[in-house]
């Protein structure tokens, strides 16, 4: 009987499995033994380039064949499927190539190339929940030292910006910390002083830490490091925390230092919005707001010119009488406000303004 190396490669390292068009084809020479891990030589007729495989190839050209191969990597027993004897294999090979160099870059140019879908196959799923586990501890762990971090930050934000404790400050009580420390022999102002540079030492080592760990991750892998948008944001984080607890170590008393404070304030939350949202049963949410947030600022990337129109019209319009539209920026944040119904007509349309053909015209425009 005639033998067929079906992983004999040509010139440029392609194999018949790199050249199959069908499904059903590549379903044939999967059971005869074609590995979908080989290497191509040289760039694809196809379009894809040198030292692609075979699934990097189908994610591109054919997405059915790459669901054909992790097809291929199920294997069972034969008994019953509802038999107590049923045994079912998953075989992680097609993570597994010399190409990639580590196991998670097949799910990453599964994510790159917007097939969602292939997530949900059992391979996928198993091989993602098996990570799960072995990392669990650890990124729980990373949870409780960001708490840690988000307390520290926040409890000197509010005893160093708050104006609750501004008010008490320049009349020297403090109830509120009266009241927590009442054994303590320390003047409350003296007490809310020593608390503050405590949570800014306790702010500073947490942020240390955290750029520490993008550190890390930059050194691991840059070029991953650079597009993930993650971290770009806790760059930006770990940036304004640092210049806040700067600031306020210096006692620089600006209002530069309140800006920075509540941009800290804001950031920290919402980093740790994206990291709730690495936890398995809360992660759909996220990816919701995420696509959602999204669409939005596309939206108003492509309106924005009609905002801007309307914005400056209301602001020459009515910019001279006591309204929302004193200055361009103004009426352009009052526009935006106006589009979401956070104001309605009685509260910006002054008798005034509507009384005249043109203003007549742009409000009735906008509605």
């Amino acid at each position: 009987m005639l033998q067929v190396d079906v992983n004999c490669p040509n010139f440029d390292g392609g194999t018949p499995l790199h050249y199959a068009s069908t499904k059903e084809m590549i379903q044939l020479l999967l059971k005869h033994g074609a590995n979908p891990n080989l290497q191509m030589k040289a760039p694809h007729p196809m379009g894809e380039g040198a030292g692609s495989t075979v699934f990097d190839m189908y994610l591109d050209t054919m997405p059915e064949g790459c669901l054909a191969i992790m097809n291929h990597y199920i294997t069972t027993n034969g008994m019953s499927v509802g038999g107590s004897d049923l045994k079912v294999t998953y075989d992680y090979a097609v993570f597994r190539s010399k190409s990639r160099g580590r196991e998670m870059e097949v799910l990453v140019r599964i994510v790159d190339t917007n097939h969602i879908d292939l997530l949900k196959h059992p391979i996928c799923e198993s091989f993602l929940h098996i990570k799960w586990l072995l990392v669990e501890r650890y990124f729980y762990a990373y949870i409780i030292f960001y708490l840690l971090f988000l307390v520290s930050l926040n409890g000197l934000a509010v005893l160093d910006l708050s104006p609750v404790f501004e008010d008490n400050k320049k009349t020297g009580k403090l109830p509120l910390l009266e009241a927590i420390d009442v054994t303590s022999k320390l003047h409350p102002i003296t007490g809310m002083v020593n608390a503050r540079y405590v949570l800014a030492i306790c702010s500073a080592v947490t942020v240390g830490f955290l750029a520490l760990k993008n550190l890390i991750l930059l050194l691991y892998s840059w070029r991953k490091f650079l597009t993930d948008i993650h971290a770009f944001f806790e760059l930006v984080l770990i940036g304004v925390c640092i210049t806040y607890v700067t600031l306020f170590l210096a006692d620089v008393d600006h209002e530069v230092r309140h800006h920075f404070g509540s941009i800290s304030l804001f950031c920290a939350w919402a980093n740790f919005t994206f990291l709730l949202g690495k936890v398995p049963q809360a992660g759909i949410y996220i990816i919701m707001i995420t696509r959602v947030t999204r669409e939005l600022l596309k939206f108003l990337f492509l309106y924005a010119s009609c905002i801007i129109g309307f914005a400056l019209c209301f602001h020459i319009v009515s910019g001279h009488l006591e309204s929302y539209f004193t200055d361009p920026l103004t009426s352009f944040v009052t526009t935006l406000a106006m589009m979401v119904g956070e104001l309605n007509y009685r509260d910006v349309f002054a008798p005034d303004m509507v009384s005249t053909w043109n203003g007549s015209l742009c409000s009735t425009l906008l509605l």
